[in-house]
């Protein structure tokens, strides 16, 4: 009755002394309204950045200085990032660099609305610098796990890998293949058909191993 459900509970305490109770025994801590598993999920990492983004005095002065057409077009970099919102709430993104190419796109349109002299060109630069810092902060554990290191030991498995290559300075990320290494350098011909050869190791070249879990389920330690 009562009594031995008062002991099952004691005995459980006695269990966890010293130590963190189990995970599915902890309440969820809130960070900013939503729960630590929340926060530390795809979308929610992502909303994190957006968020951050969003609050930057230089999105609102995008808002302020776009015409209403702009907004209404999401061609003005504010509009563009409200945007983005709406995806993440439907949980539409799959990986990290589906979210990073949304928001590079952002930048894109932008940047060709509005001439390189006007108030607006400048802004957008300072908050791709702004997204790029808190991509790499936000996302470091799993950029770190898609680093492309070759090396001679792991040379035949590069074959064939999919990679990403990011271009900060040009706000683009590429998409393509591994199809010849030679001395530490990897040809790659990318989705487009364009075609390079890269050194690697190299920190804006990531290998995106099919058989690697980038985005494990959250837990509460994590936040």
């Amino acid at each position: 009755g009562r009594g031995e459900a008062k002991g099952r509970r004691a005995t459980g305490k006695r269990a966890w002394a010293g130590k963190h109770p189990p995970v599915a025994a902890r309440p969820a801590k809130r960070l900013d309204g939503r729960s630590a598993e929340a926060r530390n999920s795809l979308q929610g990492r992502c909303r994190s950045v957006l968020t951050r983004l969003l609050k930057s005095e230089f999105a609102v002065l995008l808002e302020n200085t776009s015409s209403a057409e702009e907004e209404d077009d999401e061609g003005g970099s504010k509009g563009g990032l409200r945007a983005l919102e709406q995806r993440l709430e439907a949980s539409t993104y799959h990986s990290m660099l589906d979210f990073r190419g949304d928001v590079l796109q952002v930048w894109r349109d932008c940047l060709d609305t509005h001439g390189p002299d006007s108030e607006q060109y400048g802004a957008v630069v300072t908050l791709a610098s702004d997204f790029d810092n808190m991509f790499l902060e936000t996302f470091s554990s799993h950029l770190l796990r898609m680093a492309s290191d070759l090396h001679a030991e792991n040379e035949m498995e590069c074959f064939g890998l999919r990679v990403c290559t990011l271009r900060p300075s040009h706000h683009t990320q590429r998409f393509g293949m591994i199809d010849d290494i030679e001395d530490g350098r990897a040809h790659i011909i990318y989705d487009d058909e364009e075609e390079e050869w890269l050194p690697l190791p190299d920190p804006h070249v990531l290998f995106l191993h099919p058989d690697v879990e980038l985005y494990p389920a959250a837990t509460v330690d994590d936040a």
